[in-house]
């Protein structure tokens, strides 16, 4: 591996682990690991580094590396680093992107000729993911149990196997009678009485079917929030971007508001039907989400006892603005009866879901231009027009004070600096130094779109009963929404007219995360109404409780029993095991209240 000139791989590991032992006073914690640099060249070399999750971000100064000398690094590894030797003049000599795993041990070898050699692990690094493959194969495992002892308990074998005088129960079975005894007019009548066949369901039971596909995704929704908000475990990918780009956090509150979207066209519609006149609907909408937002407002403050620094905005606030606007539409433009129904084989009527809607498709489109054209044609003091980066050390320091661009700015202007949110993601990764909500005044205009396009798969439920017409227009769906947004952003995570910004909510980040909300509920709906090869528990439960989930979880995340004080911070293991358990418990509750039928709802 190293040339003749060069230490030997064994020599090498014995250097790097006798550096090691001295250096090291106390074990790594999660997501850590050291990187020994040993030096056989007569020059010194200054090591920089950073992480390259910030984006355009100048290297930092970490350590100096004397010639023949070695020198040890302590390295997050959530995500990949970026290191450069250089030299006495400050000129790059050699610059790698590093993938270290947890609580690995690397070593380099620096010699003259061979200036950037490669990256040798001198131990077997954790697998830091098998916390979560237990939790999932543990999961799996009792489904399965379930399911097998469930089938068992139903089967005529143990019935015949336990019953106390199989004679009586094979004529029994054999005429078609429940009973254990009756008289022969009895037995004549259950003989002769033909089976029964299933019937094709009504309106009312298509529409608990569908309302279960819903909640089945919204339960998973608030349980991945519960457990992400608790922590995820410590794990990266249970933590929101940093600016650009999508993980899997970023996707949860997309899902409830593109959810939101579809519950209330079946809640208008129904009540329109039902003779409820348009101005009471609009009241009822109005009263919604100012609860909405009240909730918000004490939950966004729980810590806050400082009337003159109070966060106006917020997840429960968003989505109450937003509901008041598309609910409002819906109220007003939504028809109460079809207006293709005399020909069911024209193309008009197949594409009936689209044109009944043609005013609110113009009112998203026009709310989606005018987010995209303040976004980018705003004007932003000391700040070049349209930018969108994360400010702070980002585009090299050159926009410190700009992140956010034309959203911060409008924050700023109505809601005031002391009222926006103070810790946004960007700031552990770009050091910013202005705060930013990312549930700002602007991304409003955002969640509206998605929430509409919730809108639209709920009225191509209410237009199609059958689940093949709604699984292949919500793919349809899915895959354009998709397209565009991918186009939007280059198909790439920084590039792009429009990137991927959660929090900026940008228009290829809503097309993307309504795609994925289509495909989801489309699989839910084959699995759960329409094969029935899954009932959808726990999560269906989850699902109808869901607000009360989200305000419970809030209120009691950092008390027993639901998280404790973590003793071994070393792995993920015992985070993992808190977060899951938190998660468990607030399962177990919603399951409490189905079975009393206890429902909260605003």
């Amino acid at each position: 591996m190293f040339s003749s000139r060069s230490l030997g791989y064994e020599n090498l590991q014995c250097l790097a682990n006798e550096k090691l032992t001295q250096t090291v006073a106390m074990p790594l914690s999660y997501d850590e690991a050291w990187l020994n640099l040993v030096s056989q060249a007569p020059i010194t070399y200054s090591i920089w580094t950073q992480s390259e999750e910030c984006y355009n971000c100048d290297l930092e100064y970490k350590a100096k590396l004397f010639a023949y000398d070695n020198v040890s690094l302590l390295l997050n590894t959530a995500h990949n680093i970026v290191l450069e030797f250089r030299n006495a003049s400050n000129s790059p000599v050699c610059t790698k992107v590093l993938s270290l795993q947890e609580h690995g041990v690397y070593a380099m070898n620096i010699t003259r000729k061979d200036v950037c050699p490669p990256l040798v692990a001198t131990n077997v690094p954790d697998h830091i993911y098998e916390p979560l493959y237990v939790v999932i194969g543990l999961y799996l495992s009792l489904r399965l149990a379930w399911w097998l002892g469930s089938t068992l308990y139903r089967s005529p074998w143990l019935s015949k196997l336990f019953n106390t005088n199989p004679v009586i129960a094979e004529i029994e079975n054999d005429l078609g009678s429940p009973q254990s005894s009756g008289d022969s007019a009895t037995l004549l009548r259950y003989s002769t009485t033909a089976p029964s066949t299933p019937t094709s369901p009504g309106p009312a039971q298509m529409a608990r079917a569908r309302v279960r596909s819903l909640d089945v995704l919204r339960g998973v929704a608030i349980c991945l929030m519960i457990f992400v908000n608790y922590g995820g475990g410590q794990y990266a990918i249970f933590e929101h971007s940093a600016w650009n780009g999508m993980t899997l956090a970023d996707f949860v509150f997309p899902w409830f508001v593109w959810i939101m979207g579809v519950s209330l066209t079946f809640s208008l519609c129904s009540k329109l039907r039902s003779g409820a006149s348009r101005a009471h609907l609009f009241l009822s909408v109005l009263r919604r989400s100012v609860i909405l937002i009240v909730l918000g407002l004490v939950i966004s403050n729980l810590n806050n006892s400082d009337v003159t620094k109070l966060r106006y905005m917020g997840v429960l606030q968003r989505l109450g603005l937003a509901y008041l606007f598309v609910a409002s539409v819906e109220t007003f433009l939504m028809r109460m009866q079809p207006i293709f129904t005399y020909d069911s084989h024209g193309i008009l009527y197949h594409a009936r879901d689209l044109i009944e809607s043609w005013p609110q498709w113009l009112f998203t489109l026009l709310t989606a231009a005018l987010h995209t054209g303040v976004t980018l044609y705003m004007p932003i003091p000391g700040c070049p027009t349209g930018y969108v980066g994360p400010g702070g050390k980002g585009d090299h320091g050159a926009h410190v004070n700009c992140t956010g661009g034309a959203a911060a700015l409008i924050d700023r202007l109505v809601l005031g600096e002391e009222h926006m949110y103070q810790r946004p993601s960007c700031k552990e990764v770009y050091d910013t130094v202005v705060p930013f909500d990312p549930e700002g005044l602007l991304g409003v205009l955002t969640t509206i779109v998605l929430m509409y396009l919730g809108v639209y798969a709920g009225r191509v439920m209410l237009c199609f009963p059958k689940t093949q017409p709604r699984v292949i227009r919500w793919l349809s769906s899915a895959t354009l929404f998709c397209l565009i947004g991918g186009w939007l952003c280059g198909f790439s995570v920084e590039g792009g007219l429009i990137p991927i910004n959660k929090n900026l909510w940008s228009l290829s980040f809503v097309l993307v995360t309504a795609g994925s909300s289509s495909v989801l509920l489309s699989l839910f709906l084959l699995l759960v109404d329409h094969w029935r090869s899954w009932s959808g528990s726990p999560f269906h439960q989850a699902g109808k409780n869901a607000i009360f989930l989200y305000i419970g979880h809030t209120l009691t995340r950092h008390s027993l029993p639901w998280a404790w004080k973590v003793t071994h911070t070393h792995t993920h293991t015992e985070y993992t095991l808190m977060n899951v358990w938190g998660t468990c418990l607030w399962l177990l509750i919603a399951l409490y209240m189905y079975e009393r039928k206890c429902f909260f709802s605003v």
